[in-house]
């Protein structure tokens, strides 16, 4: 399995993933009319990356919580 940087050489994690695939694939990618395969799993996973960021925000909360 291949390990993905950030420009700034860090290693990026999951949620540095999923911003990237956000700003890189248009939401409206898929329409459902088409056949597009790709199209379609394209826009599945960027619903996923949707979600894991907003987790992401979920746990920051909690963390600033946990911390007062």
């Amino acid at each position: 399995m291949s390990e993905l940087y950030k420009k700034n050489g860090e290693k990026a994690g999951l949620f540095d993933v999923c911003k990237w695939f956000i700003e890189t694939y248009p939401e409206d990618i898929y329409t459902g009319e088409s056949g597009d395969v790709g199209a379609r799993k394209v826009s599945i996973i960027r619903l996923h990356c949707q979600e894991i960021l907003e987790m992401e925000k979920k746990i920051e909360v909690y963390r600033e919580v946990e911390d007062e």
